[in-house]
């Protein structure tokens, strides 16, 4: 009860906020709600990090066709997500957003309908100022962001079956407008329409983190983009933690999208990448072009186990249990009562680590089954009191701990 009397205080703080800066009618306590339960962190593919504004339909039906034919979609992956530089350079004459004729001939609402007859979701991407990211840095044609045409644009994705919004900061202040406002208004558009479309929200990451986050978006990110190198991940993976206890079911902190698969890290850099993330909790967006990813990527990113770590029901925070310039060591708990371990080696050598159960609360004894490969080591009427392994540089073993009883 406690929780849920929280909750409604934030929701009404909220629409107090709202209403205090409204400009649009659909900012109202009616339209006002809770966002769009999201049980377990959203999986599927984004088409930023691989293809930015060269984006095609074609390409994103291959990254549909790829996850409905290549085991990702029963591993967990639903949703197949257009990122910025979908739009025509101009509105309609009726202020409608348009997508780009040339490069999106069948428009979005047939590239949705295709995405959903693979049995997926379908997302986009938005803004809340006068221009879109890619606009405002990247020179792509235009001043096609929501401001004033908020629920317009929410209508019209919801007229398109979109599932998901990416909804992108892009200095929106620069147009006078106000965070909070500017996400609340989104979030009271969608609602608006009847249709439960996911809100991930791109706000300036600060910390710490403001409070009506959790109430206006279904996942918030966490730190700047990432890159498509070691140093990023570790960067990101520090500040998350940070913040690590604020996510739980209906609410996920966000690092931004896989970069497995796109060919800046090594093999044991991407395990690590992507065994990291699940010890997050994080969204897991595939980042790569999947026609061109190799074997080994498309096995990380399959890997039943570590995604099991990632989508497990209490969506509980990591724990740090060692951290320095050379190692980080997280213990997780989850849901069935065992508790996921991940071991990273950060120096530019391998090494030997060791972590005993007294270290991790499990003195009297645990079975480890590698995350990787489903091998346990232990047995479940003994158990033992260590996990001990040799790791190359950058790579991260990962271990479900049951205890002995």
């Amino acid at each position: 009860m406690p929780r849920v009397a929280a909750r409604l205080r934030l929701v009404a703080a909220a629409v107090a906020l709202c209403i205090a800066g409204a400009t649009l009618t659909a900012c109202s306590p009616a339209s006002v709600g809770t966002a769009p339960e999201v049980a377990t962190p959203p999986m599927g593919w984004n088409s930023w990090n691989h293809f930015g504004c060269s984006v095609t339909e074609a390409d994103v039906k291959a990254a549909a066709d790829a996850i409905a034919s290549d085991g990702l979609r029963s591993a967990g992956y639903r949703y197949v997500n257009v990122d910025d530089c979908w739009q025509a350079p101009t509105r309609g004459r009726d202020g409608a957003l348009r997508a780009d004729p040339k490069r999106f001939p069948d428009g979005i609402a047939a590239l949705a309908a295709y995405v959903h007859a693979k049995g997926l979701k379908f997302g986009i991407y938005a803004a809340p100022g006068a221009q879109t990211c890619a606009e405002r840095y990247q020179g792509y044609p235009g001043r096609l962001g929501s401001l004033g045409h908020e629920q317009q644009d929410a209508n019209t994705f919801a007229s398109w079956g979109v599932d998901y919004l990416k909804y992108d900061w892009c200095a929106a202040d620069r147009e006078g407008v106000g965070h909070e406002q500017a996400f609340a208004r989104m979030r009271a558009a969608l609602n608006a329409t009847g249709r439960p479309i996911v809100l991930s929200i791109h706000d300036k990451p600060e910390q710490p983190v403001p409070a009506w986050r959790r109430w206006v978006s279904d996942l918030s990110r966490t730190t700047p983009d990432i890159r498509d190198d070691w140093a990023s991940i570790v960067s990101i993976v520090r500040s998350t933690l940070k913040v690590a206890r604020l996510a739980s079911p209906g609410f996920w902190n966000d690092p931004d999208m896989l970069e497995v698969g796109n060919g800046g890290m090594s093999d044991d850099e991407q395990r690590s990448h992507f065994a990291l993330w699940a010890q997050l909790s994080a969204p897991l967006l595939i980042g790569s072009d999947l026609r061109t990813a190799s074997p080994a990527s498309l096995r990380i990113l399959g890997a039943r186990g570590v995604i099991r770590v990632d989508q497990d029901a209490l969506g509980a925070a990591p724990t740090i249990i060692r951290s320095s310039s050379t190692e980080l060591v997280l213990l997780k708990r989850l849901a069935d009562g065992s508790s996921s371990l991940t071991i990273t080696n950060l120096s530019a050598s391998p090494q030997r680590f060791t972590v005993t159960g007294k270290s991790l609360g499990m003195g009297s004894g645990f079975t480890a089954e590698d995350a990787w490969t489903g091998m346990k080591s232990g047995r479940p009427s003994d158990g033992t009191d260590r996990v001990s392994v040799g790791l190359a540089s950058h790579a991260t073993a990962m271990y479900r701990l049951s205890p002995r009883s």
